[in-house]
């Protein structure tokens, strides 16, 4: 019951991450938007707009329990398929057990995941 659980907390966390990428001001610029054409592969998250189509591109940190990997990158891979906003991620999934992602997150926040799952 308890793998239910941390799947189904890890479904919502990455939902709930994946709707806010989603939204964007209407009217003025984006301050996260880059002119030039390509990907800024430099930070965690650029953008890129090219013709009258914005295309924004992420690249993100997320630490799942070993049991969850799979399930995780399946999870980003249909996102990436089937969303039509120009959202793409491109996302590094390591397996990082619970205690040691609070470990980690406690002690050094820049350098941890950008999405995580530990227990409380």
């Amino acid at each position: 019951m308890k793998k239910v659980t941390r799947v189904l907390a890890l479904v919502l966390a990455l939902v709930m991450v994946l709707s806010l990428a989603g939204c964007k001001k209407s009217g003025g610029t984006n301050s996260g938007t880059t002119n030039s054409g390509s990907t800024d592969s430099g930070n965690k998250g650029g953008s890129t707009t090219s013709g009258s189509t914005e295309e924004r591109s992420y690249n993100i940190t997320v630490w799942v329990p070993e049991g969850a990997m799979d399930l995780t990158k399946r999870q980003i891979e249909n996102f990436n398929n089937t969303n039509t906003d120009g959202i793409k991620f491109t996302a590094t999934v390591e397996a990082v057990s619970e205690a040691d992602a609070a470990t980690q997150m406690i002690t050094d926040v820049e350098a941890g995941a950008d999405m995580f799952n530990f227990a409380q």
